[in-house]
């Protein structure tokens, strides 16, 4: 049986591949190379460093207050942020279950 089912299988990969046509990808033009006051602008943004969460962000809270800290909740832990540099400045992390909110108080 299971010769009689490969040799069905080769028959049937030959017959495939024979009205298989390979399609050709078009590639996008570059287009011109003279820069822009547009293509400037847009070049002047830099990409910004990311940390690495355990879990999706459910919640990002930010201080009303000076220093203007913001705080991010995922899996079972907080992460609050500095606004200047955007580095953890303290993780609270003593929760038994997922944390889905946080707020600053006063």
């Amino acid at each position: 049986f299971f010769l009689g089912f490969s040799s069905v299988m080769e028959d049937w990969a030959t017959d495939v591949g024979a009205t298989y046509r390979k399609v050709e990808v078009s590639r996008p033009n570059k287009g011109s190379e003279a820069e822009t006051p547009e293509h400037r602008y847009w070049r002047r943004f830099k990409t910004t460093a990311s940390h690495k969460a355990y879990s999706a962000v459910h919640c990002v809270t930010y201080n009303p207050a000076a220093p203007h800290d913001f705080a991010a909740t995922n899996s079972t832990r907080v992460q609050i942020y500095g606004a200047r540099g955007k580095v953890v400045k303290r993780t609270i992390s003593r929760f038994k279950d997922v944390v889905y909110c946080a707020s600053f108080r006063r």
